[in-house]
């Protein structure tokens, strides 16, 4: 009886982190829908509005990633990265990128 206890509670820790993750991210996705809605009608669609973005130290290379599949064109996709990773003398993306800046 203890091992079936033991299984069903390790099985029910497991779903609760797996669903707490997922939780937490639409959480955070929400408050950021939240703060662009809210500046888009505070100050209106004007270019003169910037986002930033501090991504969690060792998270960077992630950040980067879905950043690019999201603003990246597709057809040169391989442009994108780091002047190592390119193999070339500047990062280039189609973002802004200024590394080691703390806000």
């Amino acid at each position: 009886m203890t091992y079936a206890l033991e299984t069903q509670t390790n099985i029910l820790k497991n779903t609760l982190k797996a669903q707490f993750s997922e939780a937490f991210e639409l959480y955070v996705h929400v408050k950021v829908t939240r703060m662009i809605i809210e500046t888009r009608m505070r100050f209106g669609s004007d270019k003169t509005v910037n986002y930033w973005l501090e991504p969690v130290p060792g998270k960077e290379k992630l950040v980067q990633g879905t950043m690019i599949e999201i603003f990246g064109d597709r057809e040169t996709e391989g442009l994108y990265g780091t002047k190592d990773e390119i193999e070339d003398a500047e990062d280039f993306f189609p973002f802004i990128y200024v590394p080691g800046i703390l806000l």
